[in-house]
């Protein structure tokens, strides 16, 4: 405790070696190991399902990397409180259409995430949703109205050839460098060999229902991590039916683990009946009364593998993701928009943010070269592969 909180204010040394760290080394120099292998382990483990040895600090969590440097004394207290006083000056203010939320609370949709998209379809005509079409070949023509044209293929063979003014791609890395390489991007093979190598490990999400009366006693909260020093695989569990009213049965609680990620490749191997019993072994050591695991037997809501998960910001992506705009930047500035959480963070807020402020900046562009053009705009005029 007194090694953090030393570091916390600023007793700490700085990084000598001027190269780019690891999440554990940041962490362990500025407040210590002990601080590290407790809380900020299993965090990393939760969020990103990565090896903190390998994440880049730098790009996996930059907001607090870049509050050492605002202060004198490079300690994290100093620079979180100059800036929370740098957010009270330069919030906008808020939105009275949005819902009014207190700080820190977890939120979802009544039914799922999926909602979301679900909105939005809703409100787009069916001629501009096209589900289900693989993308087989994106050309741009500089001289054209609607310079890039993209090849669509139906799950019955046939094609579709959308002409687009703006070009926006959501998809995976390791897709992203593949569509790239034909024409956008061809014979910049440095940057998409860097770019095929992002990391997704295989996680898996297990949801299980347990009987109340399973457990040690009352579950009142977000969930639990688990140190990757405890030797148990599961990464963390989130307490849904704590969070969300209505996701369980009365008398039951819910509840959703991961397992697997970059730490445990092993996984990927494991069936899904092997996941779940391996789940419920971890959740009877943590959560369970003593003897649960024989006499209680889990009611499994669903097993779901996911065999390229999560992105790694491992040490070097940074450089990684500036090479791949700055390619893009000086061939297509202003009408191809790379997006995805390989890049523009890996939670769901961050993807959203991304996509409504590109949004945003693709209208006010199509506005501004309608208005100098001074001529109708038309209906097809920008389009997003996911």
């Amino acid at each position: 405790a007194i090694r953090a909180g030393l570091g916390a204010i600023g007793f700490v040394l700085p990084n000598f070696s001027g190269k780019e760290e690891s999440v554990k080394q940041f962490i362990s120099r500025h407040l210590g190991p002990e601080v590290f292998s407790k809380m900020i382990d299993p965090f990393v483990s939760g969020v990103y399902a990565g090896d903190p040895s390998k994440l880049s600090m730098q790009s996996a969590f930059k907001k607090i990397k870049a509050l050492e440097d605002l202060g004198i004394t490079q300690g994290l207290v100093e620079g979180a409180i100059i800036r929370l006083r740098q957010r009270k000056r330069e919030a906008p203010p808020p939105d009275p259409e949005l819902p009014t939320y207190k700080g820190g609370s977890l939120g979802s949709f009544k039914k799922g995430l999926g909602m979301l998209p679900e909105a939005v379809r809703s409100r787009l005509t069916d001629s501009r949703v096209l589900l289900s079409h693989s993308v087989e070949d994106i050309v741009h023509d500089a001289e054209s109205e609607y310079p890039y044209r993209v090849t669509l293929a139906r799950s019955d063979g046939s094609q579709v050839i959308v002409n687009t003014k703006k070009l926006a791609l959501t998809t995976p890395a390791r897709a992203t460098a593949s569509l790239l390489r034909q024409n956008l991007l061809k014979g910049q093979e440095q940057v998409l060999s860097a770019l095929e190598s992002v990391v997704y490990p295989t996680v898996f999400s297990v949801t299980l229902a347990y009987p109340n009366e399973a457990f040690r006693e009352p579950l009142r909260g977000f969930g639990n991590l688990i140190p990757r020093s405890m030797k148990v695989r599961t990464l963390g569990t989130i307490w849904s039916s704590c969070l969300f009213p209505g996701r369980c049965p009365e008398g039951e609680t819910l509840l959703l683990s991961y397992i697997g990620g970059d730490q445990d490749q092993s996984i990927k191997e494991l069936s899904e009946e092997q996941v779940a019993k391996q789940v419920h072994e971890d959740i009877s050591k943590i959560l369970l009364k003593d003897g649960a695991k024989d006499s209680v037997q889990p009611r499994i809501v669903g097993v779901r593998k996911w065999d390229r998960a999560i992105p790694q910001y491992n040490i070097g992506h940074g450089a990684v993701i500036e090479n791949l705009l700055k390619e893009v930047d000086a061939r297509y500035a202003n009408g191809l928009y790379l997006g995805g959480n390989y890049l523009s963070g890996v939670a769901f807020g961050d993807c959203v943010l991304w996509g409504t402020e590109t949004a945003g900046e693709i209208r006010k562009q199509l506005d501004s070269e309608a208005e100098s053009k001074k001529s109708p705009k038309v209906s097809q005029t920008a389009s997003a592969v996911a």
